[in-house]
């Protein structure tokens, strides 16, 4: 056994004597590899780090001040906020102005509504006055002019659309008193 080994150690005494020299050679082709290597490594990773660094300031700072954007952003809200304010402000003196003008409006014109309600009460008690009425106005000029044919059939209109109305109205004065 001591034999194998001798002979397994002079095998690889041998082998390393051949290799040594490849390995002198390998070893000072790839020592300006390696160590530039490591530079650069180095360099890489103090690259990164100051990025990192650099964005995590910016970040930070942009957290402390705001954006460009914020500004643009805030200043159109007040914008918007004033012109909304001057709209409601304007609404309101609108409304008011409205208000009065028609309460004005409602003053002068009293006397309208009362007139009305006296001719609603007519037209309530006597319909067919109005019917007739209405069929003469609208028959007046062709009854000066003297054309009977005329007169006749604006008679017959002009009735037809007192009726028309004077039903109407009674319908609506129905549906009132129901509801």
């Amino acid at each position: 056994m001591s034999g194998e080994e001798d002979t397994g150690s002079w095998v690889m005494s041998k082998l390393n004597e051949l290799i040594a020299p490849a390995k002198d050679t390998l070893s000072s082709v790839l020592k300006p590899v390696a160590e530039a290597g490591g530079s650069v490594g180095d360099t890489v990773a103090s690259g990164v780090r100051d990025g990192a660094k650099s964005v995590s300031d910016s970040l930070k700072k942009l957290d402390e001040e705001g954006t460009p954007l914020r500004d643009i952003i805030k200043e159109g809200r007040q914008a918007v906020n004033s012109t909304l304010q001057d709209v409601e402000q304007t609404l309101e003196s609108t409304k008011k102005e409205t208000e009065d003008t028609v309460g004005d409006i409602v003053k002068e014109t009293a006397w309208i509504n009362r007139e009305l309600a006296i001719l609603n009460q007519c037209r309530r008690e006597y319909p067919t006055i109005i019917v007739g009425v209405s069929a003469v106005a609208f028959a007046t000029v062709s009854i000066l002019r003297g054309r009977k044919t005329r007169t006749l059939m604006n008679l017959v209109i002009g009735g037809g659309f007192a009726q028309v109305g004077v039903s109407y109205l009674e319908i609506q004065d129905r549906k009132a008193k129901r509801g």
